[in-house]
């Protein structure tokens, strides 16, 4: 029988797509699996980390903007029977995606993304410029 969580506070900090920030954007399926990150912020930028192995570039779909990234693929199916009695079975083959915001707005179209020996590197560069901003009343 598994323990259900009942505390309100637990059941909102359990969800991988809490945000503060209204939510705009099209939240990755509930069926997908999860990717782990690690995200770092730097003086200018913010840099995610993720290790992806058994996925090619060319199967991982990087979307963003200046508030959030969402980093989806596909782990294909390695050949193991399904007959097999598994006795621990921690890999996730299939669909996974992971959705991340920023925590100050950024510069989309300057992010690069690498791959180099199964981890998927992204760097996406701080807003200089804050959206917010003092106008002056003329008289006229």
């Amino acid at each position: 029988m598994s323990k259900e969580t009942t505390n309100p506070i637990s059941k909102l900090f359990q969800s991988s797509n809490f945000s503060f920030k209204e939510n705009k954007k099209e939240t990755p399926s509930s069926e997908d699996g999860h990717l782990i990150v690690d995200m770092i912020e730097k003086d200018n930028s913010y840099i995610i980390t993720a290790p992806a192995a058994g996925v090619s570039p060319e199967d991982i779909e990087i979307e963003l903007n200046d508030d959030y990234i969402i980093i989806k693929g596909n782990r294909q199916s390695h050949s193991v029977s399904a007959s097999h009695d598994y006795i621990v079975q921690e890999c996730y083959w299939g669909s996974f995606s992971r959705q991340i915001d920023f925590p100050e707005s950024t510069i989309s179209e300057d992010a690069t993304a690498t791959f180099k020996d199964g981890m998927l590197h992204v760097t996406v560069p701080k807003s200089k410029s804050t959206k917010t901003r003092t106008l002056k009343i003329k008289t006229i």
